[in-house]
């Protein structure tokens, strides 16, 4: 099987079920972009989530960053974590949209809350900044802690990093408040 079968036989699986096709010998890139498109135009989050990923990295399609952070928004607005992330990540680096550090923040927040560990990363060097929030060295060390949990290994850095100057007190209350995010019910 040619490998651009494969790649559009892949997007058909991956996106819905829906979609089911078989796709001929001769598929190609394009028609698993095709694929992505009307699984993410139907509404479906992974195909929007995956959709943007292209977009962003150019891969098998024209770059375009405002593309891929619309349908990065798409699918965040549907509770997608990843997409959640990235959406952040351009938000905060102001590529395809206008910078916005608090937008960002918000984003890196749900993302957070659901559980993805670069998105705990990053919530806690915006509060350890204080970018797009209040600076907040509590929360700053609470959300790097459960990063560096999941195997992070910059998370577990900066968490080493912090308990070598944070005072016994003030590391007390951040691993405290840490315990009270980790018995939290994961966001979805």
């Amino acid at each position: 099987m040619r490998w651009a079968t494969r790649v559009a036989l892949l997007a058909m699986i991956t996106v819905s079920p829906a979609w089911a096709e078989i796709p001929g010998p001769g598929a190609t890139y394009g028609d698993a972009i095709r694929w992505y498109a009307r699984a993410a135009g139907a509404g479906d989050a992974r195909a929007q989530f995956l959709l943007g990923i292209k977009l962003e990295s150019g891969i098998e399609v024209d770059r375009d960053p405002v593309a891929a952070a619309e349908w990065f928004r798409k699918a965040a607005e549907q509770g997608h974590p990843e997409a959640q992330f990235k959406l952040a990540t351009l938000l905060e680096q102001g590529r395809g949209v206008d910078q916005n550090h608090e937008a960002a923040f918000r984003w890196y927040s749900a993302a957070a809350e659901s559980g993805l560990a670069a998105a705990q990363y990053n919530l806690a060097v915006a509060f350890l900044n204080g970018r797009g929030t209040e600076q907040d060295i509590i929360e700053a060390y609470a959300w790097v802690d459960l990063a560096a949990e999941q195997g992070l290994d910059a998370a577990a850095n900066l968490r080493e990093r912090l308990r070598q100057v944070l005072p016994d007190d003030v590391l007390a209350e951040a691993q405290s408040r840490a315990d009270e995010i980790r018995t939290k019910p994961v966001a979805n």
